[in-house]
C-alpha cells in the first residue's frame, strides 16, 4: 500500500561571484657536469593568486506548509532554512626554488637516480616547506654496448621513488561552510614510496607492454569536505589524517596486428579520520571511507577490423568502477553512514570507414588534396545505464533525509565525419 507523506517545494538561491587572477613568472636552467653524464638543475617560480569573491546563498523548504511563522497571529513572514552572506578580498604571494641532481649508477643495469628538492614561501599564514625527493630507474637486461637489444624479449624499466610533497591550499579550500576564511590553512601533505614496473615483450610476433605499479601515500592535514550535489564545500580546518594504497596493471598490444588495445585492473584502497569539537569535547572519528575510495576501477579499449578491408574498424570500450560512499548531509561527515553512490558501468562502441589514408588514395580528381578522410559512429553508454553522479537531499515533515539520484549522460549516438588537407 502506497500513501503520500506530504507535497511541499524548496527554493535554492545563489548569486555567487568569483573572479581570481594568477601571474606566474619562473627562470629554469640546466647545467652538465663532468663528462657530462650528470646533470645539474634548478630553477625558480613566483606566483601571485588574487580573488575577489562575492557570496550570496539562501534556501528555503517549505514541506506539508510546516514553514510556519514562530509569532503568534497572522505574522506571514518568510523564514530562510539557511542563509550565507560573504565577501572577501584575497592576495597570495608564493616563491618557490627548485634544484634536482641526476647521475648514473649501476653501469650495469643502465641506472640512473634523480635527487632534489623544493622550497616554497606562501605569505598567507607564512609558511615555508621543503619537499625532498628522489627516483631510481634501472634496466636489468641492458646490453655491454649500453643500447637497448632489439628484440622485445630482453626489456625491463624498473622504477622506484619516494618524496615529501606539500599541496598549499587554494581559495575554496580556506573558506568554510558559513563563508569565513582561514588564511592560516596548512598545506595538506604525503609521504609518497611507489614501485613500478614495464615489461615489453612478444607474443603471436606481435609487440606487448605490460606495466605494473604499486603505492603507498601517508596523508596529513587533511581538510575534510562535503558534496552539495556536484558542489565541494570545504570545512577549512587541517583536522584530518589518511592514507592510499593500491596497486595498478595494464597490459597494451596489438591482439589484432596494426591496432593496439588495452586492458587495465585496479585495486584502491584509501581512507581518513579527523579530530573534530562537539559540545565542548575534542573527539575522532573512526576511519572512515575517502569519498574517492574506489576498491575496483576496470576497463577495456578493445579494435578490431575487416581481415580482407581493413579499412573498415570497430573499436568497444568498457568501463567499471565500484561504488564510493556519500555523505548526503554536512553533520554526518564525521560518521560512517552507510550511503554509497552505486558503481559506474558504461559500454561505447564504435565504428570507422577510412576513406583516403597514406595507404588508400582515391583516383578522383577532387581527392587528390586530401591526405587523410573517415566517416564514424559511435555510440556513448551503449546499454543506457543510469549512473548516478550525485543527490540532491529532500527532507519531509518527519525531518527524514532521502537522495534523489543525478544521472550522467544516457545513451548518445554521434556522426561524425572528417577530412584534412
Amino acid at each position: 500500500r502506497k500513501q503520500t507523506l506530504g507535497l511541499g517545494y524548496f527554493i535554492n538561491h545563489a548569486r555567487n561571484d568569483l573572479q581570481s587572477w594568477v601571474y606566474n613568472a619562473s627562470f629554469e636552467a640546466i647545467h652538465k657536469l663532468g663528462s657530462g653524464k650528470n646533470l645539474l638543475e634548478w630553477g625558480i617560480n613566483y606566483r601571485q593568486e588574487n580573488f575577489d569573491d562575492r557570496v550570496l546563498e539562501w534556501r528555503y523548504n517549505d514541506s506539508a506548509e510546516l514553514n510556519l511563522s514562530p509569532f503568534q497571529g497572522n505574522d506571514d513572514s518568510l523564514f530562510l532554512n539557511s542563509y550565507l552572506n560573504s565577501s572577501a578580498i584575497l592576495r597570495n604571494d608564493q616563491t618557490a626554488a627548485y634544484v634536482q641532481y641526476k647521475r648514473p649508477v649501476f653501469a650495469k643495469w643502465n641506472g640512473v637516480l634523480n635527487m632534489g628538492t623544493r622550497i616554497t614561501h606562501r605569505s598567507l599564514g607564512r609558511h615555508t616547506f621543503v619537499s625532498p625527493r628522489a627516483r631510481l630507474s634501472l634496466n636489468p637486461f641492458f646490453t655491454k654496448n649500453k643500447t637497448r637489444p632489439d628484440s622485445l624479449k630482453k626489456r625491463m624499466d624498473l622504477n622506484f621513488s619516494a618524496g615529501y610533497y606539500y599541496q598549499p591550499a587554494f581559495y575554496r579550500e580556506m573558506r568554510d561552510l558559513q563563508g569565513n576564511l582561514n588564511t592560516n590553512l596548512a598545506p595538506q601533505k604525503s609521504i609518497h614510496i611507489l614501485g613500478a614496473m614495464n615489461r615489453y615483450f612478444k607474443l603471436w610476433g606481435r609487440p606487448f607492454k605490460y606495466s605494473i605499479e604499486a603505492y603507498y601515500k601517508h596523508l596529513d592535514n587533511l581538510i575534510p569536505y562535503s558534496i552539495d550535489n556536484v558542489r565541494i564545500r570545504y570545512f577549512a580546518v587541517n583536522s584530518g589524517e589518511g592514507y592510499a594504497a593500491g596497486i595498478d596493471n595494464r597490459l597494451y598490444g596489438e591482439f589484432i596486428e596494426g591496432l593496439e588495445s588495452w586492458f587495465n585492473f585496479s585495486l584502491l584502497s584509501t581512507q581518513e579520520r579527523f579530530t573534530y569539537e562537539e559540545n565542548g569535547q575534542t573527539l575522532q572519528t573512526p576511519w572512515l571511507r575517502r569519498q574517492t575510495d574506489a576498491r575496483v576501477v576496470s576497463s577495456i579499449f578493445f579494435r578490431d577490423q575487416l581481415p580482407n578491408n581493413p579499412n573498415y574498424s570497430m573499436s568497444l570500450m568498457l568501463n567499471f568502477v565500484s561504488g564510493v560512499p556519500y555523505y548526503f548531509l554536512e553533520g554526518d561527515r564525521f560518521t560512517e553512514t552507510g550511503n554509497r553512490i552505486p558503481g559506474y558501468q558504461r559500454v561505447d562502441l564504435g565504428f570507422q570507414k577510412i576513406i583516403v589514408s597514406e595507404n588508400k588514395q582515391l583516383d578522383k580528381k577532387w581527392a587528390k588534396h586530401l591526405k587523410n578522410a573517415f566517416i564514424s559512429l559511435d555510440v556513448f553508454n551503449l546499454l543506457g545505464n543510469n549512473n548516478v553522479v550525485a543527490y540532491n537531499i529532500i527532507q519531509d515533515f518527519a525531518n527524514n533525509y532521502y537522495g534523489v539520484p543525478n544521472y550522467l549522460t544516457g545513451r548518445r549516438i554521434n556522426l561524425r565525419f572528417f577530412v584534412g588537407f
